[in-house]
């Protein structure tokens, strides 16, 4: 998670992973992405692309304790 970006420190962004992950890869919700039809591959690729994008969405959004 390292050079996530300027703003975010390590821990900082390690913190946001995990929050991000976990609310990304529910059992249940994955679960019901591979009930609805999705092959298990296709779900992990969705998932991870959606944690991906999650990521750098956070890591470029300024802090607002900078405010």
């Amino acid at each position: 998670m390292r050079g996530c970006g300027p703003r975010h420190s390590a821990s900082s962004s390690g913190h946001a992973s995990s929050v991000l992950w976990n609310a990304l890869f529910d059992p249940r919700d994955i679960l019901d992405l591979i009930k609805s039809g999705r092959t298990e591959d296709e779900a992990a690729s969705r998932l991870v692309t959606a944690l991906r994008g999650a990521l750098i969405g956070w890591s470029t959004t300024p802090d607002r304790r900078d405010d």
